[in-house]
């Protein structure tokens, strides 16, 4: 990332999952338009964290929001930053075959199976 003084910067943390919540934040901040597209030249995005969720259905639409989001971002002179939380690190260690009985519901189950047929189609 270059270091000048030419790039704004948005921030934003702790999404779990919600794309209502990734969309109200880059709305209200101006980094994208009425229709989601990114709206904002030489700005970078630093994500702090917990971007996805084991509890709420939306995680895979925020993967997706942000994965697009990247390349209009770069496209407009800035970067994507992104800081796992210990939502996303359990995520990541269920994708990878880690043991994490006790720490998923039911719910984070079907979610996470759903992130694991994405990244299956994603990486043939």
């Amino acid at each position: 990332m270059e270091s000048d003084r030419d790039h704004s910067i948005v921030i934003m943390g702790d999404l779990h999952g919600n794309p209502d919540a990734l969309r109200g934040n880059l709305l209200a901040a101006g980094a994208t338009d009425a229709s989601g597209r990114w709206a904002m030249e030489r700005t970078h995005l630093v994500c702090l964290g917990d971007i996805l969720a084991d509890r709420i259905p939306g995680s895979l639409e925020v993967v997706a929001a942000i994965a697009r989001l990247r390349l209009e971002i770069e496209d407009a002179g800035g970067e994507l930053i992104l800081i796992a939380g210990n939502h996303d690190m359990m995520a990541f260690n269920f994708l990878f075959g880690r043991n994490l009985k006790g720490f998923l519901s039911e719910s984070s189950n079907r979610i996470y199976a759903g992130l694991n047929e994405f990244a299956r189609l994603a990486d043939p």
